[in-house]
């Protein structure tokens, strides 16, 4: 089915309850969202094309969406955005070229997978803005102009691992973007808490300008961002052998170097645990 140019959403589903199911559809220059899903249950989308929509995709009060092989492309807003959802995955689509976040999830997500998915010159790539007890793995995550992956200070017990995170570069120190289309952002961690980031590569990317304040020269970094609560520790970092524990500045703020590939912090309830991370072409803190 074809569903274009018209005023509201392209297709939307309003408490399907029992198995929805949305293939081989293609929706394109609707005003409102591609596919919009209130309070569905069991959901699957599968083999689509969303092209310049508002939004591609909304999941709104359900459960159990199964994203598997969508192309999405070129959207006025969002990409996919998923509130108050559980149980569900997003995995091998390719999401590109949204003015806004590629992945939005919000309002008291948990038990999501968002896994080998390409996501490609957007705003921004996954924002975890309400979301606990979900795994962000093996995407491909480039030239994003703002965050690449961001985790807000209401979302926790997040595992990161496996992702590739840079810019257009193709070997023999050449990019294909123009100098004007150089913005490659990596990940930013704002007040958030319990969180395991494993096996991720980040080259030549730099955090957003509005939390690093910092010239976009300086890349390859990973931005904490401490939550405004006075943190504690119950006891001292420990120092692994050519390994710095993490520091943070009065602006509650700190970026890890190039020789900082294991960092454990240890707060009021809280470890956060960074390892084996791979930094390229970093350049030393000033």
């Amino acid at each position: 089915m074809t569903v274009s140019e018209h005023g509201g959403d392209g297709i939307q589903l309003d408490h399907c309850y029992e198995d929805p199911r949305i293939s081989d559809c293609l929706m394109t220059y609707n005003k409102g969202v591609g596919l919009n899903l209130l309070g569905c249950h069991d959901i699957v989308v599968s083999s689509n094309q969303f092209e310049e929509n508002q939004d591609a995709v909304h999941c709104i009060d359900g459960f159990n969406i199964c994203m598997t092989g969508n192309c999405v492309d070129d959207h006025l807003g969002e990409g996919v955005v998923i509130e108050n959802t559980y149980g569900s995955v997003l995995s091998g689509n390719m999401i590109e070229e949204c003015n806004g976040t590629a992945v939005v999830l919000d309002r008291d997500c948990y038990g999501i997978t968002i896994s080998a998915n390409v996501i490609a010159h957007n705003g921004a790539g996954i924002d975890l803005r309400d979301a606990h007890g979900c795994a962000v793995s093996a995407n491909t995550l480039t030239i994003l102009k703002t965050n690449a992956l961001r985790i807000g200070p209401n979302s926790g017990r997040i595992t990161v691992t496996g992702n590739n995170i840079s810019n257009s570069y193709v070997g023999e120190n050449t990019v294909k973007r123009r100098v004007d289309d150089l913005a490659a952002a990596g990940i930013t961690l704002d007040g958030t808490s319990e969180l395991a980031i494993v096996g991720n590569s980040f080259a030549s990317v730099s955090p957003s300008r509005r939390r690093t304040h910092r010239q976009p020269k300086q890349t390859n970094r990973l931005l904490i961002k401490r939550p405004d609560r006075r943190l504690q520790r119950t006891q001292p970092p420990q120092r692994l052998s050519h390994h710095q524990p993490v520091d943070f500045n009065a602006n509650g703020e700190r970026q890890l170097d190039h020789n900082q590939t294991i960092v454990r912090r240890y707060e009021t309830q809280v470890a956060m645990v960074l390892c084996n991370v791979r930094f390229e072409q970093c350049q030393p803190l000033d």
